[in-house]
């Protein structure tokens, strides 16, 4: 776990993702455990019409070039999809807010919605505006980690300015199982954000500084008790309530892949709704014999923490 500003990684050679090395090493600034590097098969999802200039083969559906959103016409409140009618009658717009209000919004009776200033609103979202950690909390979570939790794993404090700690085993095999099951298929291409629409919808670009696979934890994955645990000792952790996560992104690293320096938290964040991200969890999942690292240049840190299967939790400030 760390809240330090600049990160890398990078996948493991093809010799090293040959075996499974059973270190059962898992952290949360670097969390593996002894989950073997087995392959699986990956799905990259195709991208509209081939024939688009804006077409790239290689990218996710949605994503292009310039990393365009939708076209939209502001004023104008149609439903995108022939069944929203039906979706409406089987009560997704309360189910499935967030696609149905853009997707569906006269189905849904939600045209003022579109407008992300009215929809994005915190009192309309129930958000409250009390900072997750009051001054000195963060430090002091940090500080008390050894102690409170040094009996369940094997704790290494990398850094204390920025924060960084690992933890070993602090995933079980089930647990890891679980994770990986609930979004197998779902693996595309990772991607960056775009520019943005007048309803707030964001484009996708194909990532160049980010090579992996990518996939989201959601309803099946977050229904898991398996996962709803790992949460849950993510939040004793962190002194975070599960309200305050994104969802896990889970990442899957093949030869030669990776993510070049970057921040985890940006300028822009400052004005989501959510408020800025103040910690990355990262969790690893397998293991191999030799490869792949993350790495902290600016703390000259490098962890040799499996890259082959990867989780992260990125965890808002409020």
């Amino acid at each position: 776990m760390s809240n330090i500003p600049g990160l890398a990684q990078w996948a493991p050679p093809l010799s090293s993702i040959q075996g499974a090395a059973s270190a059962s090493r898992a952290a949360a600034a670097a969390t593996t455990s002894k989950k073997s590097a087995t392959a699986a098969e990956v799905g990259v999802a195709a991208n509209g019409d081939a024939n688009d200039p804006d077409h790239d083969p290689a990218a996710p559906k949605g994503a292009n070039r310039e990393g365009k959103p939708a076209d939209v016409l502001v004023g104008s409140c149609d439903d995108r999809h022939d069944r929203c009618v039906g979706f409406a009658a089987q009560g997704e717009c309360t189910k499935n807010p967030g696609w149905m209000t853009i997707n569906c919004p006269k189905s849904c009776n939600a045209c003022e919605l579109l407008d992300p200033k009215v929809r994005c609103n915190r009192d309309r979202l129930g958000i409250k505006n009390e900072h997750v950690y009051s001054p000195g909390d963060m430090n002091a979570m940090f500080s008390s980690i050894q102690q409170t939790y040094g009996s369940m794993y094997d704790i290494n404090v990398l850094s204390t300015d920025p924060w960084v700690v690992t933890f070993d085993n602090f995933l079980t095999d089930r647990e890891i199982d679980a994770l990986l099951d609930s979004v197998t298929g779902n693996w595309e291409r990772s991607t960056d954000t775009g520019t943005a629409n007048a309803f707030g919808e964001t484009g996708r670009v194909l990532s160049q500084g980010r090579t992996s696979n990518n996939a989201w934890c959601r309803e099946e994955c977050n229904r898991s008790p398996d996962v709803q645990n790992i949460m849950k000792k993510i939040s004793d952790i962190t002194w975070v309530p599960k309200v305050n996560f994104e969802a896990f992104q889970v990442l899957r690293y093949e030869v030669g892949q990776k993510y070049v320096v970057h921040h985890d938290a940006s300028a822009a964040q400052t004005r989501l709704s959510c408020g800025t991200r103040i910690l990355t969890f990262f969790l690893y999942l397998s293991d191999v014999e030799e490869g792949g690292e993350t790495a902290f240049p600016s703390l000259n840190i490098k962890g040799r923490w499996t890259m082959r299967w990867f989780a992260c939790a990125h965890v808002h400030v409020r």
